[in-house]
């Protein structure tokens, strides 16, 4: 605006021009009830009958709504809104992404009297559910006696605990067990030197001669004397025990004692001892030329051959008995039969440790192994055969579990631990909405060939998939056959970070699923490789070719790390490339050496001694064996549609006033700021239900309720109903009679009655885009009616006449009309214009249309300027519609008036900040009865 400083001209530009104002559609169709799937209590948009079908599901028996749907699109509709209501027992199918089964003890152990209860709070929780299995041993006990169980590391002189095993018979194993196991002794001699060995003497151990020498010659058991005797000694010492490789102390052609060793020297005084326990090492020949030394025998004594051991295990970690002290620890879990022994370090010339594979355990399984699954709903149940009634309860998410056993003889005996094994759900999954169908979901998740890790153990992630395929399938009700409805790549599980992290993939993208994210990030175990060990075999010392196969095949390529101890010096790796070549030092490369990754099957070819394995000591294989598989299929259970009848599908899930305030059933319809056409097909003929959409459009303005009367009806009780039963006025709404009948999508053979809401519907909407809003949607063109077979009655004339004054608007099937829509009245309580459905909608549409678009107009100053604005915002707008024949009269000024000025806002007005403007339009009047009036005429002449 110019600022006023000094007397001029000054030239200003007012603006007289008002807002635009945009048309609001009109034929957008609206409708509540039961579809076999999709969103609940929300209002989701359609626009065709596929459309629908892959959010809502397909036709169904159940419900009128997918057909209502249909009739509207093929009517002339092109959107929709549905909103999907469920019986207040309809539950969601729901699956769960595992880790690896868990097993643990129940406590208190059996007493063998019923009724006795066990309970536990299992450690992983949540549990999937239908996973957790009761698990115990009846009363009739009885002993497996002497089982070998199979220990890793393998049990054998000088063993380094603690060594682990689990028992064949497990879960359930009952203290106290007995531990077996036999231990031999080693011949030994003890070697002492008063003074420094000579040039030439020769201590001989068995069949390896030692000379000493003032200087070495590189013969093998030549040793340095050294500066003392106790040096001598020590250069003796790392001759026998080490072997090639030092060419300083002793001569590098040096190998390994075969058959001996020694313990290092104290002073000038050293113990020598035969590498195998047991009387055979007291066949060792020990002689010696030393003038100053000495042995204590002219051969090793002392062997023991082996000897009977045994302790018992009375607790899950006491250890008593007469060899007890042979053991330093031992523990057993009572409920997966895990058994851990470790064995007191050996003393050379006392003890050995336990003899290969001599190890074996006596215990009381009890009688035959008895389980109860829990039901998937937190209950377990069963009746076993000799009596005993277990009843228990598991809460999924605390992990609290009970179970309680009545007398009988199949009850837990005495000492018997009760154990649970379980699955520990990783991610919740449930579909995305309640029903039946959700049990025909399914997930699968593949693990990606381009992210799965090769390498060793020592690799972090060696033998795991680290991306994954996820895709979601339905199953096709008709064929069986599982469809891909969705699908996502390079999902990881162990990164929340990671923008393609799986909880996040799915809850933003997927119309299926929704995933609970319990916090495991971590890769599920099925795909995941296993750590494996295993001997591939014993050295002789001599022998140099090994085969045989590993027994956890397949294996991951390049994971396998060998381990050995040869003759000549300390321990040596190997290692497997791509290919399964196996290459590393002592191998002999002129012969084959390789693992073949399928079948775990291998050829080892060493070097001869000294490279060879040295006696007695084991091959040793680490290794990461295959995930159990690439892909897995998790189902989808429990999914319930509920009960379609009674108190639980009724109003009340419907269109209960008490839904407003939870915008549940059609009150869902209050987030849609639109004007819409309102049925509800599942409860057409229903007057309660029928007054409760008449209510919500009264308080709306903005929707137009379709209305039926109930099936069966001819025109005298159709007209009683609309009448007496449900006396009801609104010019919101139109009731239509009869019924339509139409082909069964489910079954061509058959045909369905059915109300005829979503093909008036349909007219609406095809009216109003051919034509207009304001054109009525009825007769032979714009009222036709497509997709039926025929009507449910055919009234005639004199039906019509009985119906059509009551504001009950008749469907019609002549040879004239064909199958029409043959009124257009409201059921307005008067006889103006309002009476008819096209000028109650188009008051709708103008109404809604002008409301939208002046916002803008808010908070504006009150002056003459202002309201010129908004008359040519509203006079533009109304000119528009009144040139394409939404209005009657011969000029806009017959055909409509905006008045907004001082006349109608007077100061009062104004001073109440407030601005009044008055609308008139003159809707066109359906010509309802055309009179054709024909006279004779009379010729003159």
């Amino acid at each position: 605006m110019s600022e006023f400083l000094s007397p001029g001209i000054f030239i200003e530009e007012v603006n007289t021009n008002g807002q635009i104002v945009d048309s609001v559609g009109t034929s957008t169709m609206a409708t509540v009830g039961w579809t076999t799937r999709g969103p609940v209590d929300v209002a989701t948009v359609v626009t065709g009958i596929d459309d629908f079908s892959r959010k809502f599901g397909d036709f169904t028996n159940e419900s009128r709504v997918p057909i209502t749907i249909q009739a509207f699109f093929v009517n002339g509709g092109s959107r929709a809104y549905v909103v999907r209501v469920t019986p207040t027992d309809a539950v969601k199918g729901e699956s769960c992404i595992t880790d690896q089964i868990a097993n643990e003890g129940m406590s208190p152990v059996g007493s063998g009297t019923g009724p006795q209860t066990m309970t536990s709070t299992l450690l992983n929780v949540p549990v999937q559910k239908s996973s957790a299995v009761i698990q115990w041993r009846n009363n009739p006990a009885g002993t497996i006696a002497a089982e070998n169980p199979v220990f890793a590391p393998a049990e054998g002189e000088a063993i380094v605990g603690p060594s682990l095993a689990t028992l064949a018979s497990a879960p359930l194993i009952s203290a106290p067990l007995t531990l077996n196991w036999t231990e031999t002794v080693q011949a030994v001699g003890t070697l002492t030197f008063g003074g420094n060995p000579l040039n030439t003497e020769t201590i001989t151990v068995g069949a390896r001669t030692y000379t000493f020498q003032t200087a070495l010659t590189n013969v093998n058991g030549n040793v340095l004397i050294g500066a003392s005797a106790a040096a001598s000694l020590a250069n003796l010492f790392a001759a026998i025990t080490l072997g090639a490789g030092s060419g300083v102390t002793y001569a590098a052609a040096t190998v390994a004692h075969p058959t001996a060793s020694a313990s290092t020297p104290v002073g000038s005084t050293m113990l020598a001892w035969a590498l195998v326990g047991g009387v055979a090492g007291n066949a060792l020949a020990s002689t010696s030329t030393v003038t100053l030394g000495t042995w204590s025998a002219v051969t090793l004594l002392g062997g023991v051959a082996a000897t009977a051991k045994t302790a018992t295990l009375t607790s899950p970690s006491a250890v008593s008995g007469t060899d007890a002290a042979r053991i330093s620890a031992a523990s057993i879990n009572l409920a997966t039969g895990a058994l851990s022994i470790t064995f007191v370090a050996r003393t050379i010339g006392t003890n050995n440790g336990p003899g290969a594979n001599s190890i074996t355990v006596d215990y009381d399984a009890g009688g035959v192994l008895q389980t109860v699954t829990d039901n998937g709903s937190g209950a377990f149940a069963t009746v076993t055969t000799g009596g005993t009634t277990v009843a228990g309860t598991i809460d999924y998410v605390t992990g609290a579990i009970s179970a309680t056993f009545t007398a009988g003889t199949d009850q837990p005996y005495a000492g018997n631990v009760v154990s649970c094994s379980y699955k520990h759900c990783m991610w919740e999954l449930d579909a995305a909405n309640q029903g039946a169908w959700s049990n025909r979901l399914k997930l699968r998740i593949a693990g990606n060939s381009n992210y799965f890790t090769y390498g060793t153990q020592a690799i972090a992630g060696a033998g795991e998939y680290s991306k994954f395929d996820v895709t979601v399938l339905v199953q096709n009700a008709s064929t069986g056959e599982f469809e891909v409805k969705e699908s996502y790549e390079e999902v990881v599980f162990s990164d929340a970070n990671d923008a393609l992290y799986f909880a996040d993939v799915i809850n933003d993208n997927s119309d299926f699923i929704d995933v609970t994210d319990l916090g495991m990030l971590n890769v599920p175990a099925t795909f995941k490789g296993v750590d494996r060990t295993q001997a591939m075999g014993t050295g002789t010392g001599t022998q140099t070719a090994f085969t045989g196969v590993l027994a956890n095949f397949p294996i991951v390529k390049t994971s396998l790390a060998i381990t050995y101890t040869p003759v000549a010096t300390g321990l040596r790796t190997l290692a497997a490339d791509v290919n399964g070549n196996i290459t590393g030092t002592g191998l002999d490369t002129t012969k084959v050496n390789s693992v073949n990754y399928t079948t775990g099957a291998f050829t080892l070819n060493f070097l001869v001694t000294p490279s060879c394995p040295a006696a007695a000591t084991s091959i040793d294989a680490a290794y990461i064996s295959m995930p159990t598989t690439s892909s897995v299929d998790y189902l989808f259970t429990g999914g319930s549609s509920g009960t379609l009848t009674g108190g639980t599908f009724d109003r009340n899930q419907f269109t209960s006033p008490a839904l407003t305030a939870s915008k549940r059933g059609m009150y869902a319809l209050s987030r849609i700021d639109e004007v819409m056409q309102l049925c509800i097909p599942d409860f057409a003929g229903d007057p309660v239900v029928a007054g409760d959409q008449l209510d919500y459009a009264e308080v709306r303005r903005d929707i137009f309720v379709l209305l039926t009367t109930p099936q069966g009806m001819d025109s005298q009780a159709a007209a009683d109903y609309k009448s007496v039963t449900f006396n009801r006025k609104s010019k919101f709404s139109a009731m239509y009679w009869p019924w339509i009948k139409v082909t069964d999508p489910l079954n061509s053979l058959k045909t369905l009655t059915v109300p005829g809401l979503g093909w008036v519907a349909g007219v609406y909407a095809r009216t109003d885009q051919s034509k207009n809003v304001g054109k009525a949607p009825g007769g032979t063109v714009d009222g036709a009616l497509r997709f039926l077979t025929s009507l449910e009655s055919n009234p005639d004339k004199g039906d019509r006449d009985l119906v059509y004054p009551l504001r009950l608007n008749p469907f019609i099937n002549t040879t004239q009309t064909g199958l029409a829509v043959w009124g257009v009245r409201t059921m307005s309580p008067t006889n103006d214009v309002l009476r008819y459905v096209n000028a109650v909608r188009l008051f709708q549409f103008v109404e809604k249309s002008i409301f939208n678009s002046t916002f803008g107009f808010v908070f504006e100053s009150i002056t003459s300027n202002f309201y010129t604005q908004i008359k040519t915002t509203a006079e533009g707008f109304l000119f528009n519609l009144y040139s394409t024949g939404h209005f009657a009269g011969n000029s806009p000024g017959q055909a409509y008036f905006v008045i907004c000025d001082d006349t109608n806002n007077p100061p009062a007005v104004a001073n109440a900040g407030q601005v009044i403007v008055d609308i008139g339009i003159a809707p066109n009047r359906p010509g309802e009865f055309i009179r054709f009036r024909f006279s004779q005429k009379t010729i003159t002449t």
